[in-house]
C-alpha cells in the first residue's frame, strides 16, 4: 500500500522486495535498472522511462498495469533497447512506446497503445503467453518473432499496423487478426491450431503483403478480407498442406 508521486529513479537500485503490492507510482521518472520483486496490484499511472531502462516483476507478477506511460528508446539498434513488464502478467493501457521491449511472459495485454519499433516477444522459458493487442497503432516494426517465441494465443484486433512480425513463433491455440487495417503481415508462424483473418483490410508495404505457411496451422480461415498492393508487390503468398476456407 505505497504511493509514490513525482519520483525520480535515476541509476540502479535493488530494492530487495520479495512482493510489492497494492502500490500505485504516479507521475515518476525511470532511468536505470530498478527491481521491485513481484509485482500484484501495482499501478504506474502517466510515468516516463527511458534510455536502456530495465523495469520488470518477477514470475510471481499479476495485475500490473502501466496507464498512459510512455517508454522512449535512445537508438533503433534493438540491443540497445530496455524492457519493461513482467516475467509474468502485465497489461499496457493508452501508453506510448518507441525502441522498447514491452514484456508480459504469459499475459500480454496492450490496449489503446501507439507504440512504434518494439519487440513484445514472450520468452518459451516462462511456459507461454496469451497475448492481446486491442484498438492500437502500431508504426515500423512489431515483433514477436523467433523460435524462441511461445504463445498460448494471439488476438489483434480493431488496429492499425505498419508491419508485423509473427515468423518462427510457436502458438498453441489461436492467432486471430480481426477489423485490422494496415501494412504487411508476416504470419510465417511455427505452429498455430488456427489462423483466422477476418474483416480487415491488409495493404502491404509496397513489397510484401501477407504470407502464412499451413505446415503446422490445423486450420486456416480469411473472411472478408481485402488484399490491397500493386504491381510491383509480390502476391499474398500461403503455403499450405490443409484445406484453406
Amino acid at each position: 500500500k505505497v504511493r509514490l508521486v513525482n519520483c525520480d529513479f535515476i541509476g540502479a537500485y535493488e530494492t530487495k522486495l520479495e512482493r510489492l503490492e497494492q502500490a500505485l507510482l504516479e507521475n515518476c521518472r525511470f532511468v536505470g535498472i530498478h527491481s521491485f520483486g513481484n509485482m500484484v496490484d501495482v499501478k504506474f499511472l502517466r510515468c516516463q522511462v527511458r534510455g536502456r531502462t530495465f523495469l520488470q516483476g518477477q514470475s510471481d507478477s499479476k495485475n500490473l498495469v502501466f496507464e498512459e506511460c510512455s517508454f522512449t528508446g535512445n537508438s533503433a539498434e534493438p540491443n540497445e533497447w530496455g524492457s519493461v513488464g513482467s516475467y509474468a502478467q502485465a497489461m499496457f493501457l493508452a501508453c506510448k512506446a518507441k525502441w522498447f521491449n514491452l514484456r508480459g511472459h504469459t499475459k500480454l495485454d496492450i490496449v489503446d497503445c501507439n507504440i512504434e519499433d518494439v519487440n513484445a516477444a514472450p520468452w518459451h522459458e516462462h511456459g507461454g503467453s496469451h497475448v492481446l493487442i486491442d484498438k492500437c497503432k502500431l508504426k515500423g516494426l512489431v515483433d514477436l518473432s523467433g523460435a524462441g517465441s511461445l504463445l498460448h494465443s494471439l488476438t489483434v484486433r480493431d488496429t492499425l499496423l505498419e508491419r508485423l512480425d509473427l515468423s518462427d513463433t510457436t502458438i498453441k491455440g489461436d492467432l486471430v487478426v480481426e477489423r485490422v487495417k494496415g501494412g504487411y503481415i508476416n504470419a510465417y508462424v511455427k505452429q498455430a491450431r488456427s489462423l483466422r483473418v477476418r474483416n480487415s483490410q491488409i495493404q502491404g508495404n509496397g513489397k510484401k503483403i501477407f504470407e502464412a505457411y499451413a505446415g503446422g496451422i490445423l486450420s486456416i480461415e480469411i473472411d472478408g478480407v481485402v488484399f490491397g498492393g500493386d504491381l510491383s508487390s509480390e502476391p499474398v503468398m500461403i503455403l499450405s498442406k490443409t484445406p484453406v476456407r
